[in-house]
C-alpha cells in the first residue's frame, strides 16, 4: 500500500493538514511564515546596529580621554 504524504503545519500547538485550509488561510500562513523570516532578519539586524553604536561610542569615549590626557601634560 502506497503512504500519502501529507503537508502538516502546526498552529498555536495544533496541527493541521494544509491541503484542508482555504484559500484565505493559506495566505495567512503565507504572511505569518514571510513576517517571521521578517522578523529574524530584523533582530539580526538590530544586533548589528547595537554592536556598531558600542564600536563607535567606545571609540569616542577612547578618543576622548586621549585629549584629555594631552590637555593635562
Amino acid at each position: 500500500m502506497a503512504k500519502k504524504n501529507t503537508n502538516t503545519v502546526t498552529i498555536n500547538g495544533t496541527e493541521h493538514n494544509y491541503d484542508d485550509l482555504n484559500d484565505t488561510q493559506k495566505v495567512f500562513l503565507s504572511d505569518v511564515v514571510d513576517l517571521e523570516r521578517k522578523i529574524a532578519s530584523a533582530q539580526a539586524h538590530l544586533r548589528q546596529v547595537q554592536i556598531g553604536h558600542q564600536a563607535c561610542l567606545s571609540m569616542l569615549t577612547t578618543s576622548l580621554d586621549n585629549n584629555e590626557e594631552k590637555t593635562a601634560n
